[in-house]
This record gives structure tokens, C-alpha cells and sequence, in this order.
């Protein structure tokens, strides 16, 4: 048996993704609140199962455009084209830089360099998108992820009117240079 064929979904990506107004990943382990009970692995699959299904619930009830920027950012990357491919979400083919542009009109900078942001550092963007699209001035970005995408710190750092809402120009910015 060929293991590395195998497409495996990790609800730790997705989560910042489809719940950034509450960003902390969900399977909390209230079943192991005391130290001394042994693990509980049919339990940690039931909740896999319901954060997974929750996670695809939230995908279809976002907007058409937001689906297909998170397909057009993600869709080839490993941690979430399993997700992509479970769901059978169709390309539409339009330009995502549009999509994006027109999404986050209010929201962003007309100049940014989203095919910068896009050709470099996908992943990043659309974890930058999400928080921007909560609306919420709490919502944070989990540590975790500024630890292995360490490129969404420059990205929201650039210069947001109220500090973390609005992607700047990024006319100075290192990202540009990656």
C-alpha cells in the first residue's frame, strides 16, 4: 500500500481561514482536563470529523467571491488541496486579483501589490484576508501561524488605519523583495 498517495485534510490550516473571529484551532482536549485520564482517541476523531464538517459548513456560506479567492491563493498548496479536491470546488477562472481588488475595496490599498502577494506569498495573503474580513478589531492571529508564515506579520503590519484592517502599499516593505 502507497501511503504517499494518500490525501490527508489538517483542520489546523483551515481553521484561521473559516473562524478568524474566534482563530484558536477547536479541538480542545476538555476530556483531558485531568492529567492523570488516558487519551481518548475515538473521542479525537469524533471531534476531528465535527470540526471538519463545521469547517466545510462555513466554507459554503461564505460569499461566491471569498470562496474563490481562498481557491485561487490555495488551491495548489499541500496543506489545503485535499480540502479543495473533498469538496470538488469548481475554478471559476476569473483573475483573483480582481476578485480581491473589488472584495476588499474599502478595505484595502488600490496599490498594493497583490500579484506580488499572490505569486509569493499566497498563503500569508489569505490569512491576512480573513482577518481583515472579520470586521472584528480582537480578532488575532494565532501565533503559530505568523511562526511558519512569518511573511503575515509584514503583511498586516503594513499600515492599517486602525493598525490591523487595511493592507498598505508596502512601499518599503521586505516583501517586496522575497
Amino acid at each position: 500500500f502507497n501511503f504517499s498517495q494518500i490525501s490527508a485534510i489538517d483542520t489546523l490550516f483551515l481553521s484561521p481561514l473559516l473562524f478568524p473571529a474566534r482563530p484558536y484551532h477547536a479541538l480542545l482536549k476538555d476530556d483531558k482536563l485531568q492529567t492523570e485520564d488516558l487519551n481518548n482517541p475515538l473521542n479525537d476523531a469524533i471531534k476531528a470529523k465535527d470540526l471538519f464538517y463545521d469547517e466545510v459548513t462555513a466554507f459554503n456560506e461564505a460569499d461566491a467571491d471569498l470562496q474563490q479567492i481562498y481557491y485561487c491563493l490555495l488551491g495548489d498548496k499541500k496543506e489545503f488541496s485535499a480540502f479543495f479536491e473533498f469538496i470538488n470546488y469548481p475554478d471559476s477562472g476569473k483573475n483573483v486579483t480582481e476578485i480581491i481588488q473589488n472584495r476588499f475595496s474599502n478595505k484595502i490599498c488600490r496599490n498594493a501589490l497583490l500579484d506580488k502577494l499572490i505569486s509569493r506569498s499566497p498563503i500569508e495573503l489569505a490569512y491576512c484576508l480573513a482577518l481583515i474580513n472579520t470586521d472584528s478589531r480582537y480578532s488575532i492571529t494565532p501565533p503559530w501561524v505568523i511562526k511558519n508564515y512569518p511573511h503575515v506579520r509584514a503583511i498586516r503590519a503594513g499600515g492599517f488605519p486602525d493598525r490591523w484592517r487595511k493592507i498598505n502599499c508596502f512601499p518599503d516593505s521586505s516583501i517586496n523583495e522575497r
